[in-house]
């Protein structure tokens, strides 16, 4: 191959920017890769198929050697573009804790994405969630470095085995290398100053599991800073850990327009060149999504002899690799159109869509309210959501996109999609009380239009409560101060047996979403339209319950105090409605848990359960305040809760050990029973604590969990098969040990409601690599 041909392996087009390079003119050797998020703006999948066709023919008719392009697309929240099944976003799929169900959402997406010839997914999200002040906090399973490599690893084995016979089918991408969710301030961006233990230890735990466990085949990295050194820039990170230590042997590919913002934004490259002359050296294989130091500069240097033309060949002897290893060579276009219908309208993948929306259901209180029986009931639902499709979904997710194209700028980095000639027949109208914008008063319609069999939450209602007396009142919005729905409100829920009231924001890309990429918040609570209108149902003595969707999970005194139940929906999908109604009459009993810790107020962030002993809410110093003097150090609700409609009771611990090497297997068996009345399924949770060691390890930190259901009175085994070298830590000369000493065993039903504990000794020390030690344990249910 020459130069220019390897260059342009490296490159990638965007059929979205029309300011940027023209796939006829611009690229005479084809290209490496096309960034397909415009697939989002298409209308059906098979106008998707066919543009990807077309793209694919001239990519193809260009390259002298005739080698295809790899089109990569969003798989978030599945595939982002139309018709595509839809999933609950990442922080509600965490709260299923289920990982059986996410390696079968991982197959959906890949099986989707490439029957329309997308081959390469920007999913799944492994950041460490710990600050929900962070717009993104809601792609995110967990803020459990165990959790999210579990739901990682299961992800990226069902989208890349989605192939026949479970065949290598569709790369994933795990992002975003490492610590992005750390930044300053709760701030997209900003720079993460993370020690050196606690990055690779917890937030770089995910990747390596993924590597390790599911042969990950590319990574992506993120737009901050660590220690100082840009993560885009860093052969530390990049080379030493990702690619050495952790043994990553896939593509290395960046988040959208980083390689240049190592000059243009961090300035630490004094022009594009230098740009592209680091990216190759920390082993980048392909700039996204257009070139902007990948350039014809690329090739007057390495001719020069300033940058080395072995860095190049590796690079492309790598994307060739995966293009080969993927079968791209012999099928680099859609399926048939037959294929694609049965695909894309496959029932089994719609339930699998709705399984997760009932799963993620999670009671967070509840005082007997709940199962409604709405027989004959006046039933009063209230707040904008009740009637938004759009709150269903949440950000990556193709609703998100239409919005975006419907009028607004955009927040998503690295993409110029300003609807321009959309914004200006929209008033730049804000909400009062708020900077964000008004919603498209066309947005509802497009939503029905696109999901026609999803219903709103109101709809719902109305559709499996045929025989209650079901009224709406708007009361107010998703954002902002604005009280003057509350009146009529009020009176509604006055007259009604039941009231529901809907709360939370709108999470997506754009100025008139709350939450979302680049549109971060000093606050975590309701907006004071919201919390005000609890509060005044509370005080006029009205029983009611709480709905909450957003990408973050619900924090409000109003709502601890006064509702007398609340159910966190997060942003569920498409059979969201459907799901939420289920669990509010008792068709679909909740089993979701907390991935994260709430707290009362973002003054706390970041708080996590995993903390180190002896700090943050178990300091355990002799101050006399044990909180702040102003709110608890505790948080609002633990990781790990979630209430049932029924009871479990847990017994029969017992160790297959009490004394074991490091290297070996331990059998921890328990027995649950359903205690309650009706059918339920419950999430143990596995915890250690290591009392004694050199380096503090956390106060407890998850190591397990299995889902198990059971009909009343009924009682079942559940066995975990643990490895020790899961306890491994950095030691105090930064080598994986699994110490020996003591170590406790709890199991319960969230971190701070532990029923059993057992303990066992690991005899000596032992030390393992990064990539050998085990990351999560297995539950099996007998």
């Amino acid at each position: 191959m020459t130069i220019d041909e390897k260059i342009s392996q490296l490159q990638c087009y965007n059929p979205k920017d029309k300011n940027g390079p023209n796939l006829e003119h611009d690229f005479p050797n084809g290209v490496g890769a096309v960034a397909f998020l415009a697939a989002a703006w298409d209308d059906s999948k098979e106008t998707v198929a066919g543009k990807l066709r077309s793209y694919q023919e001239i990519v193809m008719k260009k390259s002298r050697l005739g080698i295809p392009a790899l089109f990569h697309i969003e798989g978030l929240t599945g595939v982002l573009m139309p018709e595509a099944t839809s999933f609950p976003t990442g922080i509600g799929r965490g709260a299923a804790w289920d990982m059986a169900l996410e390696k079968r959402a991982g197959k959906v997406i890949g099986q989707e994405m490439s029957a329309v010839g997308i081959k390469h997914a920007l999913a799944p999200v492994l950041d460490v969630s710990r600050d929900a002040r962070f717009g993104r906090y809601g792609e995110c399973y967990s803020e459990d470095p165990t959790l999210v490599s579990a739901l990682g690893a299961a992800y990226v084995e069902g989208i890349q085995n989605s192939g026949t016979d479970e065949s290598y089918n569709v790369m994933a991408t795990s992002k975003h290398f490492v610590g992005y969710q750390a930044g300053q301030g709760g701030i997209h961006a900003a720079a993460t100053n993370l020690p050196e233990r606690e990055l690779q230890e917890i937030f770089g735990k995910p990747f390596q599991a993924a590597i390790a466990k599911s042969n990950l085949r590319s990574v992506m990295n993120h737009y901050g800073a660590v220690d100082g050194e840009p993560m885009a820039g860093s052969r530390r990170l990049l080379q030493e850990l990702l690619r050495k230590e952790m043994k990553f042997d896939g593509l290395l590919v960046s988040d959208y327009a980083s390689l240049e913002e190592l000059h243009s934004r961090m300035g630490v490259c004094e022009n594009k060149t230098d740009a592209a002359k680091l990216s190759l050296e920390v082993g980048f294989d392909m700039e996204f999504p257009t070139p902007n130091v990948y350039t014809e500069e690329l090739k007057v240097q390495i001719q020069k002899g300033k940058i080395n033309s072995l860095l190049l060949d590796q690079a492309v002897s790598r994307v060739l690799t995966e293009k080969f290893e993927l079968g791209l060579f012999e099928e680099p276009f859609p399926k048939s159109e037959e294929v694609i219908n049965q695909t894309f309208n496959d029932i089994e993948s719609k339930k699998v869509s709705l399984t997760y929306a009932r799963e993620s259901m999670t009671l967070l209180k509840n005082n007997g309210i709940l199962p409604v029986n709405p027989s004959g009931k006046k039933i009063a639902v209230i707040g904008h959501l009740a009637t938004s499709v759009r709150s269903l979904f949440g950000g990556y997710s193709y609703m998100s996109v239409l919005e975006l194209a419907m009028g607004g700028r955009n927040t998503m980095a690295g993409i110029e999609t300003v609807q321009e000639k959309a914004w200006k027949y929209q008033e730049k109208e804000s909400y009062p009380g708020s900077i964000v914008d008004v919603e498209f008063p066309h947005l509802e319609k497009t939503a029905n239009k696109c999901y026609d069999h999803c219903n709103n939450i109101l709809e719902e209602l109305k559709k499996q409560c045929s025989d209650a007396e079901i009224r709406y009142s708007y009361g107010y919005p998703y954002v902002g101060s604005d009280e003057t729905g509350h009146d009529a409100a009020l009176d509604l829920a006055q007259e009604s047996d039941v009231t529901i009231v809907t709360v939370g924001g709108k999470y997506g890309w754009g100025t008139s979403c709350s939450t979302g990429e680049g549109i971060d918040s000093s606050s975590i609570n309701l907006p004071p339209c919201q919390e005000r209108f609890l509060e005044k149902l509370g005080k006029a003595g009205i029983e009611f319950i709480v709905v909450h969707l957003d990408g973050r999970p619900i924090s409000s005194d109003a709502a601890d105090k006064y509702a007398s139940a609340i159910i966190e929906a997060w942003n569920p999908g498409e059979f969201g409605s459907q799901a939420i109604v289920e669990t509010i009459i008792g068709v679909n009993n909740p089993s979701g848990k907390l991935p994260v810790t709430v707290a009362y107020s973002s003054a706390q962030a970041p708080l996590y359960y995993n903390h180190g002993r002896g700090s943050s809410y178990h300091v355990g110093t002799q101050s006399p305040f044990t909180s702040y003097i102003d709110l608890p150090h505790t948080p609002r609700y633990y990781f790990g809760h979630g209430l049932s409609y029924t009871s479990f009771k847990y017994s029969d611990l017992s160790l297959s050990k009490i004394e074991v090497n490091g290297y070996e297997k331990l059998k921890i068996e328990l027995a649950i029973e359903n205690t309650g009345d009706c059918k339920g399924t419950e999430v143990v949770q596995l915890y250690i604590n290591d009392p004694i060691s050199t380096v503090i390890r956390p106060e407890r930190e998850l190591v397990g969990f299995g889902r198990i259901s059971l009909a009343p009175q009924e009682k079942k085994k559940i066995i975990f098969e643990f490895h020790i070298s899961q306890l491994a830590f950095l030691d105090r000369e930064m080598r994986w040990k699994v110490e020996s000493g003591l170590i406790n065993v709890m199991l319960g039903s969230s971190c701070n409601d532990i029923r059993l504990k057992g303990k066992f000794t690991i005899k000596s020390d032992e030390f393992v690599t990064s990539e050998t030690r085990e990351f999560y344990s297995h539950a099996n249910c007998i």
